[in-house]
């Protein structure tokens, strides 16, 4: 999907559904391509968004808006060890009616300056152990996260402290550094930050695709260890700027006072 905008899409079933938006069974990739307000209903639904097999490389991309049973945005479902890598994306508000709302990873994922938040669950516990997080639940113990926001993702009902909401896996750790998790389970850099970004609205801030601004006590903090040239909006919002990498898919950029075109 290249400058592409699936939304609007169902996949129904009366036992199993899977890929509202996008069903790739030999890989999936993904630059400048908005999949929101998708849909899979059915007794047992899964990819609300995209439900990929194989490799994945989602860059620049808003997953926005979508709902499904489990893994209501993003299932990433390799079991053979391919490697997913999503770098300069947002995963927000995507609703799972029971496990999992942001990203499932049942294979290795590198995440890159991105944002996962605001997404939302019912089901956290298993029963057996396994607690399920509403924002990125990983299988892979090699995965990586850097310069990365994951926050602010909900589980109603739930909020004893304690409880996971942001990241959960059955890993015991990942690697990765620079990063704002807010809730978690698994071992973490540490480099991690704990703290509210502050997370503005999914919305238009310039750029082909939606992005959340976070307040910009982040700025600075956060790495670019790809030297990608851009946020997620693309040309005209340059990664590099003179306070440094802001962590997540929104670069704060003092020099930009207009970044809708007008002047």
């Amino acid at each position: 999907l290249l400058d592409s905008r699936i939304t609007g899409s169902s996949a129904n079933s009366g036992a199993y559904a899977t890929g509202g938006g996008v069903l790739a069974n030999g890989g999936f990739q993904s630059n400048y391509a908005q999949i929101s307000g998708n849909q899979a209903f059915g007794e047992n639904s899964w990819g609300g968004g995209v439900f990929q097999r194989g490799p994945a490389l989602i860059i620049n991309s808003e997953i926005s808006g979508n709902l499904a049973g489990n893994w209501s945005g993003v299932a990433l479902e390799d079991n053979n060890g391919a490697p997913a890598v999503m770098l300069n994306s947002t995963v927000s508000g995507n609703v799972a009616q029971r496990k999992v709302g942001g990203v499932d990873a049942h294979q290795p994922i590198h995440m890159y300056s991105s944002t996962v938040a605001f997404n939302s669950s019912t089901v956290w516990n298993d029963g057996n152990g396994h607690y399920f997080a509403a924002g990125v639940d990983v299988d892979d113990g090699s995965s990586t996260v850097y310069s990365s926001i994951l926050s602010n993702n909900t589980v109603p009902g739930v909020g004893t402290p304690g409880d996971i909401f942001d990241l959960s896996g059955n890993a015991l750790g990942i690697g990765g550094a620079d990063d704002i998790i807010m809730e978690f389970n698994i071992g973490l850099p540490a480099s991690t930050d704990q703290g509210d970004p502050g997370l503005q609205p999914l919305q238009d801030n310039g750029g082909p695709t939606r992005t959340q601004r976070p307040t910009s006590f982040n700025a600075g903090y956060g790495d670019n260890i790809l030297n990608l040239p851009t946020d997620q909006r693309g040309a005209g919002f340059p990664r590099n700027t003179s306070i440094g990498i802001t962590i997540g898919a929104y670069e704060q950029n003092p020099d930009v006072i207009f970044i809708n075109g007008f002047d």
